[in-house]
């Protein structure tokens, strides 16, 4: 039976992988927390964990990976709002591979330091699937992979952040 008590306050890089449905409570009192990495724990209020992990005064890498969130009819949908002055920290965003993802979505003042955004594969790539890149002020570069993607998502996708005033680079490996 896997241990349920939370590890040590000042925790600095954490692995969730494996079925969960909701991040554990102590999450939020991770404070020193820099580094996490979330696969196949298939939580299923995408907005709620994003508001959580939000949180985090240290976050600086985040990496969503497959099975990450449990799809609801409407597929999945990342929005990251600037509440309660979210992912003050966050300098890599990493997304790969969530199967049913819809849409990804940058408010105004979310993830104000993000220098990378590195996105792997996704089934629903369409021009719109990104919206509010040109918000990120601390944007350096965008990675894709060299997965082809349709012309309507390329141009949107460059066109977003051309409007960019830190102008990023937009890298395919």
């Amino acid at each position: 039976m896997p241990s349920t008590s939370p590890p040590r306050e000042n925790l600095q890089s954490l692995k969730l992988k494996g079925e969960l449905g909701e991040l554990p409570q102590w999450i939020g009192k991770l404070q020193n927390l820099v580094k996490l990495r979330l696969e196949y724990t298939k939580l299923e209020n995408p907005d709620a964990a994003i508001k959580v992990l939000g949180a985090l005064p240290s976050l600086a890498i985040l990496h969503l990976l497959e099975d990450s969130f449990k799809s609801g009819e409407a597929g999945i949908r990342l929005n990251f709002r600037p509440e309660d002055k979210m992912f003050p920290s966050l300098r890599m965003l990493l997304v790969s591979y969530i199967s049913e993802l819809e849409s990804v979505k940058f408010e105004t003042g979310a993830m104000p330091k993000l220098e990378l955004l590195q996105f792997d594969v996704s089934s629903a790539c369409r021009a719109g699937f990104f919206s509010g890149l040109e918000l990120l002020p601390s944007l350096k570069e965008f990675m894709l992979d060299s997965y082809s993607y349709k012309d309507d998502f390329m141009k949107d996708l460059q066109n977003q952040l051309d409007k960019n005033p830190n102008r990023p680079i937009l890298k395919r490996y």
